[in-house]
């Protein structure tokens, strides 16, 4: 016979034992969940509306509920770089199939302006020129010199967005901030 002391700690072990396995289904539960948020959102008759089978394993965190700073910063993490408003809004409308995508990006350009303003967001504008202007939500793909905030080289926005300026225009002296404290 076992001592009370000795069964007490065996039941204890086999709590704790109990609880790791609902913490583990838990998240598989919370995973699972939100890719058929995200899943609904797509038009339902399948993938020829160009959305891609494997969408679970490509975006599987993706925020369907989240606002539209937590969409652009999840993507952001995906591509680690400054990106165009263009090519996030197309990304998001590949993820969320276009009904869902109209409601997400519904006024987006006032909403954008609106996260710059509140420093959850920064504007890069290259040359004065609204076509060349680029968002972040990181700070920390910026970096500062005796001449002031500069993009560090592997965050740069992609150089095909970038091929019709010159290597003077795309100087990081001739680069507009937005949303960002200089320091």
């Amino acid at each position: 016979m076992k001592a009370p002391l000795q069964l007490i700690n065996e039941m204890e072990v086999e709590i704790l034992e109990r609880y790791a396995k609902i913490d583990e289904l838990t998240a598989e539960v919370k995973s699972l969940t939100q890719a058929i948020n995200t899943l609904r959102g797509y038009p339902q008759d399948g993938p020829s509306h160009g959305i891609p089978a494997n969408y679970v394993e490509i975006f599987p965190e993706y925020p369907i509920a989240g606002s539209l700073w937590d969409k652009y910063n999840y993507l952001e993490d995906i591509n680690l770089r400054f990106w165009s408003k263009k090519e996030l809004d197309q990304l998001i409308i590949d993820i969320e199939g276009k009904e869902l995508a109209e409601k997400t990006l519904k006024n987006n350009t006032q909403r954008i302006n609106s996260l710059i303003n509140k420093g959850l967001i920064i504007a890069a504008k290259f040359n004065n020129d609204a076509r060349f202007t680029f968002y972040t939500t990181r700070s920390e793909f910026i970096d500062y010199n005796e001449s002031g905030p500069y993009i560090i080289d592997v965050h740069y926005p992609n150089a095909s967005l970038l091929s019709r300026l010159s290597s003077e225009q795309r100087d990081a002296s001739r680069i507009t901030w937005s949303g960002l404290e200089l320091k």
